[in-house]
């Protein structure tokens, strides 16, 4: 029968007051109905969604772990869940689970872990194993052998020890690491001895313990487990249940040493109180008639396993070899715990983690190494960290990179000869080149300064174009000066503007300074530094864009004001543009100057 899931509380629980005869004996042998375990531990992986298991070595696992501390965890962010399931839950080695019944692992992490993650944790699940019982030696002619309730007890408690080192070692590996241990049925007893032991061995370590969930614990026990938290899921009773099998089997104690029953030769040691540290984290989880955590209301029907229901008393004795069977193969005794609500309510206990603030940015510095104008205005720049030049330049086949100077003159785009994948400029009418020089040595002291005059067309206009850069600097400053013939006021509209090759990559987001309307072209290296091209109108009144590069060109070919606009969270082929309206004072210079600039780490 299906019990009702009850959280055991905090004190002044009661006990029923039923007597414990043969049958119940019977029964509380039968409890004990385990597989056989191996004394050691095994990692199920960082995050373990679906709880498949990576078997590792201590050795592999040790640095498993270690790695898994660095970075974001150092800030306390790192939960390890450790389970140790129960006896009946055994595994052919080197494979997981062979009956499919451990849902610790496959049910209660899953939730766990989901409500973790949602609370800004990262889970580390590891499952402790210990040595159990084993099923296989008992038969039902040697119930009173080796099959007892103090084999079963004694034999938990023994791989304290084992258990206490392995979380000993996970704790040492990642010191700010929290600790989850949940434990079911046997486990709990083996999760009693190992935090017995680790209060002896490693005191400290019991600090790094945030929450205990014992699920059908066979050790639990009213007076002992005093102080325990109540409340917890919805819509379950904490119905105040009795004592479990261990507190039974020390109660029968001197009744089985006054009639010497044959083949008893060992009886359970006396239980023990979890340590006081841990007792207001620890949860008990108990269903209504499991005979193994509620001994008093055992006496039910056979319609499961021994957990969530108990046995006809009076036909005990026959069924005891379709019992032993049953336990055995039944997953419908772990089933009947909610194990998904158990470790949902589990993760909500955790406080939600502020969300970090955001790792500090690394700049790359970008050292330039080449620059030139081409007599109609088209331009090349290349730097020394990267193969390729920081434009577009027709991935190496172009003579020059997708960037230049153009002008709006009475509806007509002048526009360098050359602009590679410049499809969507349309049909613009090339410069008409006039004049170019340049001087200077490259140094700080006397930069490369380039002068380039073009014509636009027959409208007597003329640009003169000035740039100046230094060898391994970050800046390359361009002055655009207009003149024309006397008593010309025309409005004319100039453009700079570029498809961004940043940092070997055609792809990446942007940026924009709406104070300065500065856009930029950004890049984010493997390394995980950053490559920012910025393009700084330094005249005011500019308008400016970061967009997809097709339409930076698609803005130009508008021969209007620029958006404003950048698309600075998406992932495209991107480029800038800045602009100017400006009128024309005849015979007199008409300036604008823009830089293209790159960011550079602080000092």
């Amino acid at each position: 029968m299906h019990g009702t899931l009850a959280r055991l509380p905090a004190s002044n629980r009661g006990v029923h007051s039923r007597s414990a005869g043969w049958v119940g004996l019977v029964l509380l042998i039968l409890a004990v109905v385990v597989g056989f375990g191996f004394a050691s531990s095994r990692a199920l992986g960082a995050d373990a969604p679906t709880g498949q298991v990576v078997f590792t070595t201590n050795a592999a696992d040790a640095a498993q772990m270690a790695t898994y501390c660095s970075g974001p965890s150092a800030a306390g962010n790192l939960v390890l869940v450790f389970m140790v399931r129960g006896s009946g839950e055994d595994y052919v080695a080197g494979r997981f689970d062979a009956r499919g019944t451990n849902h610790l692992v496959k049910i209660y992490l899953p939730h766990l872990s989901a409500n973790l993650r949602a609370r800004g944790y990262r889970v580390y699940a590891r499952e402790g194993i210990y040595p159990a019982l084993g099923v296989d030696a008992i038969a039902p002619w040697g119930l009173f052998g080796h099959g007892l309730i103090a084999d079963y007890i004694n034999s938990a408690w023994g791989s304290g020890t084992s258990l206490a080192n392995q979380v000993a070692t996970s704790i040492s590996h990642c010191p700010q690491r929290r600790i989850v241990i949940a434990g079911y049925s046997q486990g709990g007893v083996a999760i009693r001895a190992m935090l017995h032991t680790l209060a002896s061995t490693h005191p400290g370590y019991l600090a790094s313990i945030a929450h205990v969930d014992l699920i059908a614990d066979g050790s639990a026990d009213t007076k002992l487990d005093t102080h325990m938290p109540r409340g917890g899921i919805s819509g379950v009773d904490p119905r105040r249940a009795t004592n479990a099998i261990w507190t039974k089997a020390n109660a029968l104690k001197p009744v089985l040493r006054l009639i010497h029953l044959p083949g008893i030769k060992a009886f359970p040691r006396s239980l023990v109180a979890l340590p006081t540290s841990v007792r207001p984290v620890t949860y008990q989880y108990c269903l209504v008639d499991d005979a193994v955590c509620d001994t008093g209301g055992m006496l039910a029907q056979v319609g499961g396993s021994v957990h969530a229901c108990a046995l006809r008393p009076w036909t005990c004795a026959a069924d005891a070899v379709a019992i032993v069977a049953h336990v055995k193969a039944d997953a419908a005794k772990h089933s009947t715990y909610n194990w998904g609500g158990i470790g949902a309510y589990t993760g909500k206990l955790f406080p939600t983690r502020p969300t970090p603030p955001p790792p500090p940015v690394t700049i790359a510095a970008r050292h330039i190494s080449n620059y030139t104008t081409t007599p109609d205005l088209a331009c090349t720049l290349q730097t020394q960290e990267d193969t390729a030049d920081e434009f577009y330049n027709g991935l190496g086949s172009s003579s020059n990179d997708a960037c230049g100077t153009f002008l709006v003159v009475d509806g007509i785009l002048y526009a360098p000869g050359l602009v590679p994948a410049g499809g969507n400029l349309g049909a613009p009418t090339p410069w008409t080149p006039v004049a170019q020089q340049t001087t200077g040595t490259g140094t700080a002291a006397d930069p490369y300064v380039g002068e380039t005059t073009v014509a636009a067309g027959s409208t007597g206009i003329q640009l003169d174009q000035t740039d100046r850069w230094v060898f391994g600097g970050s800046t390359i400053d361009s002055t655009f000066t207009l003149t024309s013939t006397a008593g010309d006021a025309r409005a004319v509209q100039l453009y700079r503007a570029a498809d961004c090759y940043v940092g070997n990559s055609d792809v990446g987001t942007g940026t924009y300074d709406a104070a300065t309307n500065s856009p930029g072209c950004l890049r984010v290296q493997s390394d995980g530094t950053i490559v920012d091209e910025l393009l700084l109108p330094l005249t005011p009144g500019a308008t400016s864009v970061e967009d997809y590069y097709a339409s930076v060109w698609s803005d130009v070919a508008a021969q209007g004001p620029l958006p404003n606009s950048c698309q600075c969270s998406a992932s495209i082929d991107n480029g800038f543009a800045t602009s100017w309206l400006l009128d024309l004072n005849g015979s007199n210079p008409v300036t604008a100057a823009s830089r293209f600039s790159f960011a550079q780490p602080s000092p």
